[in-house]
This record gives C-alpha cells, sequence and structure tokens, in this order.
C-alpha cells in the first residue's frame, strides 16, 4: 500500500489560521483601494460641472428657467464635502458609502447655515424644479467600476501573499 507523507501541511494551515483572523482588515484595505478610485472620479466629475453666476442663478431661478450649471460656491462645498465613509462590516460583506456631508457657503433665509451639499450634489444629478438634470456621479461611477474592482482585486492578492509568506 502506498504511503504519502506531506511536508509543510502544519505552516500552510499555521497561514490560513492568519489569513482568516486578517479576514475583516485584508477587506477593508481592498474595499479602500476600490472606494478611492471611485471618490477620485466623482471628484474629477464635480470639477467638471457647469459653472453659472450666482446672480445668473438667481434671474433664471425667479423667471422658472430650469438652471444649467452650479455656482462657483456650491461647487467648492461640493469638492470639500466628498467623503468615503468609515468601513462597515456585517459579516457577509465589508463595505462603505462615498457621498457629500456638511454645507456650502451659500446661505439664505431658508438655509442659515448654507445649503445641504448632499441637497445639490441630488438636485444635480437628478434635476428639480430649477434645475436642469446633469448627471455626473452614475457616470463617473460607471467609467471607473472596472478599475476600482481591479484595483481592489490586487490589494487582496498583495495582501493575501504578504500573509502567506510571512511578511
Amino acid at each position: 500500500m502506498a504511503k504519502i507523507v506531506m511536508q509543510g501541511v502544519d505552516e500552510y494551515l499555521k497561514k490560513l489560521k492568519e489569513l482568516d483572523v486578517a479576514r475583516t482588515a485584508v477587506l477593508k484595505m481592498a474595499v479602500y483601494e476600490g472606494a478611492d478610485e471611485v471618490a477620485n472620479a466623482v471628484r474629477e466629475a464635480v470639477k467638471s460641472l457647469p459653472e453659472v453666476k450666482t446672480s445668473a442663478a438667481v434671474a433664471d431661478w425667479r423667471q422658472q428657467v430650469p438652471v444649467d450649471g452650479i455656482t462657483r460656491e456650491q461647487k467648492d462645498g461640493l469638492l470639500d464635502g466628498l467623503y468615503v465613509a468609515r468601513m462597515e462590516d456585517d459579516l457577509d460583506s465589508v463595505y462603505t458609502t462615498i457621498g457629500f456631508d456638511g454645507y456650502n457657503r451659500v446661505k439664505t433665509k431658508k438655509y442659515p447655515k448654507g445649503q445641504a451639499n448632499a441637497m445639490i450634489a441630488r438636485a444635480v444629478e437628478s434635476g428639480s424644479s430649477a434645475r436642469r438634470k446633469t448627471p455626473f456621479i452614475r457616470p463617473a461611477v460607471n467609467r471607473v467600476k472596472e478599475r476600482a474592482i481591479q484595483r481592489m482585486a490586487e490589494k487582496l492578492d498583495e495582501t493575501i501573499n504578504q500573509i502567506m509568506e510571512g511578511k
């Protein structure tokens, strides 16, 4: 009867256990790589949004003509408020959110703290009664989706290899 002898199985099992312990940290690093790619694409999309002068936008709004762009202050608010949220782990998956937080410098009677950046982003993306739809988030995400997935896969491979090689 044949006898099989395997060398290094204990070491291999030990490395697999280390990998299991580091699972969440490894996945978070990979997701962050993808989120960084998407956030950079959204940032560039915000920069490319058409600008309108404040007085022209107000005049159009008063005449009920939908605005085609955003003001410099609104654009700056979107750029300053763009964020990648802290990674979440619900035991089945690791994920994050990219969004807009805070307020811009356009203060009005209705918005004494400034307009909410999330509101401006939503109005530009989907349109409103005072603003024409100018999608910028979905096209940016679609444009870099494959590259983000590739960066996440590369980061996973790199990190797993480091753990398995004991570095």
